[in-house]
């Protein structure tokens, strides 16, 4: 069986993807990702790709960079939102679900390649998403357990001395009959 053309095409956006860094910053990942994908349509096209199928793998390809890119580190997630939906998207709103439709259609409408280069793009999400995760907690639990700690060692230490006050005033009442 002959590879696929859409498989082959999207092997440098592939690449791309697997040595994405946070140290390169959303507007370098941006800057570089957008013509990759440009790359990839145009590939595609040569490759005899049929043009219904292209857009719909290129916005798979666009959310793994956009799934890959949200669990960097350093990456402000504010910015990244609106440099991918404006340059990887053109300005769409594409969600994994979108992608599974896509995979549907493609399904029903006999299109065995690109339904299997959507499924292919979707596990690989799936992958991304059960994999490691970029938020983490920030240690708030450490933080008010040690706060409760230091909380309830004033306390103790207030009572103490509160006490050994009352037991020298007792003390002292008491030597003075």
């Amino acid at each position: 069986m002959a590879p696929s053309p859409l498989r082959q095409t999207a092997e440098p956006v592939l690449r791309f993807i697997e040595g994405l860094d946070s140290r390169q910053g959303e507007r370098r990942i941006i800057d570089e990702a957008a013509p990759l994908l440009d790359r990839f349509e145009t590939a595609a096209q040569r490759a005899g790709v049929a043009p219904v199928a292209i857009k719909p793998a290129r916005y798979a390809l666009a959310m793994l960079i956009d799934q890959r890119a949200r669990q960097l580190k350093g990456i402000t997630l504010g910015t990244w939102s609106v440099l991918a939906r404006r340059t990887l998207f053109e300005g769409r709103d594409i969600p994994m679900a979108r992608i599974r439709a896509f995979r549907d259609t493609a399904r029903r409408n006999g299109m065995d390649d690109l339904e299997t280069f959507l499924g292919e793009m979707l596990e690989r999400a799936e992958t991304l998403r059960a994999g490691p995760q970029r938020r983490h907690g920030g240690g708030w639990g450490w933080k008010a357990a040690a706060f409760a700690l230091l909380l309830a060692g004033g306390l103790a230490a207030y009572a103490g001395v509160l006490e050994y006050r009352f037991q020298r005033q007792i003390g002292a009442d008491f030597e003075v009959e």
